[in-house]
């Protein structure tokens, strides 16, 4: 992997969350040479199933429980 994109996020508008991931996808590195790496900073249930990271082959969600900077 050359780079890795790494989104921090509590609660997402999940419109715009499809919108950086859709530009995300545009990006001229293949997708093989990247991943895309979510960090859910303690969201609530129901946002947080709704996030789909399938759109990338490294593509995952790692969860904080703890809502915070640290």
């Amino acid at each position: 992997m050359n780079l890795s994109a790494i989104i921090c996020t509590h609660d997402p508008e999940l419109k715009r969350l499809d919108r950086v991931f859709q530009a995300l996808a545009c990006q001229t590195l293949p997708l093989p040479e990247w991943e895309c790496i979510l960090v859910d900073n303690a969201s609530n249930a129901e946002t947080a199933a709704k996030i789909d990271m399938k759109w990338h082959p490294h593509g995952r969600i790692a969860r904080e429980e703890t809502l915070g900077l640290t």
